[in-house]
């Protein structure tokens, strides 16, 4: 959780931290908005001449077991007719969270929801607040400790003054890029892989099918793991790009978080279910 002499915005982000949002970082809306277009700023409450105090909202590999455990009383039913089941479970959480514990305006803007007025650059955001590296070669955004493996959520604007706020600092701290030669040779490898996949190589096959993902998939959903065309599915090879950087390996994430992450296949949420 955060550290702040604010009362209400501290109990938020535990409340957030306990629900798995265990990537946070408050922020001054101006350190972004300057940096962006009218149309990607944050909402700014009709501030003239200063800026409001906001929470990036993220999460490593933490967030999978409270995820999983609020789909205890779904039916498969319910799971694999509900379209954006995780992204439901983002905008419940914090929705709830806000509207309990916060008295002041506030606005949310999640990563999921692209709709007109609601569009935030988040990479750039997390890249101008210091949350994460924005790597413009793998566009990937590098935290200091998971590396890749975490995940933008949200943004929670609230209507506060950022500079009555006394512990936040004067500006940004930006982070540097993280990634040496080597990772930089094995990026480019990866991408170019990614960008004209097929066909695939003998190796790159064998490869896929002596991995972890479709050991998985195919014990749990008795999968035919290949394409059609007898090589690995698209996603895998965008997966490889993420998992070619040293940085945060330790914090990849688990088989079913990585698979949803790239498949959005919801029967892997499915109950006691084998097809």
């Amino acid at each position: 959780a955060v550290r702040t002499a604010l009362p209400a915005v501290q109990e938020l982000s535990s409340r957030l931290l306990s629900a798995g949002f265990d990537v946070q970082l408050l922020f001054n809306t101006a350190w972004y908005n300057s940096t962006v277009s009218e149309d990607l700023q944050l909402p700014n409450f009709d501030r003239v001449g200063s800026s409001c105090l906001a929470l990036l909202v993220g999460n490593s590999k933490q967030i999978w077991q409270p995820f999983r455990q609020s789909l205890t009383s779904f039916s498969n039913e319910n799971i694999l007719s509900t379209q954006s089941i995780f992204d439901s479970y983002v905008e419940r959480t914090v929705e709830t969270c806000c509207e309990s514990i916060l008295s002041e305006q506030y606005a949310l803007r999640f990563v999921h929801d692209t709709s007109p007025g609601k569009l935030i650059a988040f990479q750039k955001l997390a890249h101008e607040v210091g949350l994460a590296y924005f790597n413009p070669l793998c566009h990937l955004c590098l935290h200091p400790m998971y590396g890749p493996w975490f995940a933008l959520r949200c943004a929670i604007v609230l209507d506060i003054d950022a500079a009555t706020v006394p512990d936040l600092p004067a500006k940004p701290t930006i982070l540097p890029d993280p990634c040496d030669e080597s990772d930089i040779a094995a990026i480019k490898t990866a991408l170019a892989d990614a960008l004209d996949p097929v066909p695939s190589t003998a190796a790159q096959t064998l490869q896929f099918r002596a991995s972890p993902e479709a050991a998985y998939l195919q014990t749990r959903l008795s999968m035919d793991v290949l394409t059609d065309s007898n090589s690995p599915p698209t996603w895998w090879y965008w997966l490889r790009l993420r998992q070619c950087l040293k940085q945060g390996q330790e914090y990849m994430y688990e088989s079913e978080q990585l698979l949803y992450h790239y498949t959005r296949d919801r029967r892997l949420f499915c109950h006691n279910q084998s097809a």
